[in-house]
């Protein structure tokens, strides 16, 4: 009879396992707010983003992207009556597939999940990686694809919690990004002054230029 009880807990363990995604000993993938996901509202009480907290997104420029750059990215989390906090990350293309590849930081880790028949890349806190008064800002970094694929969104939800263990008491905030690709050109660049024969060191030389603010220079060079 023991044995009986034992394999249906486990089977109603599984079973929760398989609808509410992968949980790790700290954060959980899929519940980022992305398309085909919900939000960590799911289980903690409460409505989405109506406590006087926030969440935001950092770290890159313009909401444009160059493929294949690297940009550090920083998830900041405040809400002044908790004490925990956490929060679950993943960028998309308009199909919903993964783009690019996140990469953690010292506070969080990195997860996948399938969605829709997309293997997507998260990133997600650890256990008490988020263990300050009033805010955290979680940092990690984000490699662009390595070609333009149009529009990439970063969806972020992230929690305030209490720190009591339960799912009461805690505050779910949602945010997301969409960054456009940057275009090589696009606009007019000239060399506005050329400095090549100072005295001294080499350092003292300048090429300046002038033209369309923002503009991308990937893909210029300047021949001598």
């Amino acid at each position: 009879m023991k044995n009986r009880i034992t394999q249906v807990v486990f089977l109603l363990f599984f079973g929760w396992m398989m609808v509410y995604g992968i949980t790790s000993s700290s954060g959980k993938s899929g519940k980022t707010g992305a398309p085909g996901e919900n939000t960590c509202v799911q289980c903690h009480a409460g409505v989405i983003n109506s406590n006087g907290g926030s969440v935001t997104i950092s770290g890159i420029s313009n909401n444009s992207y160059q493929p294949g750059q690297v940009y550090t990215l920083s998830v900041t989390v405040t809400d002044a009556a908790s004490s925990l906090f956490g929060f679950s990350a993943v960028a998309l293309q308009a199909s919903g597939a993964n783009a690019g590849t996140l990469v953690a930081g010292t506070d969080n880790h990195t997860e996948s999940l399938n969605v829709g028949g997309f293997l997507r890349n998260y990133v997600t806190h650890n256990t008490d990686g988020g263990a300050t008064a009033g805010s955290h800002t979680f940092v990690f970094s984000w490699t662009a694809p390595a070609t333009d694929i149009g529009n990439v969104t970063i969806y972020v939800t992230a929690n305030a919690a209490d720190g009591n263990g339960g799912t009461t008491g805690d505050h779910i905030y949602s945010t997301s990004l969409t960054l456009s690709p940057q275009q090589i050109g696009g606009g007019e660049v000239v060399i506005n002054e050329v400095d090549c024969d100072q005295a001294g060191p080499d350092a003292q030389e300048f090429v300046e230029l002038y033209g369309t603010p923002n503009m991308s220079l990937n893909g210029y060079s300047i021949v001598f």
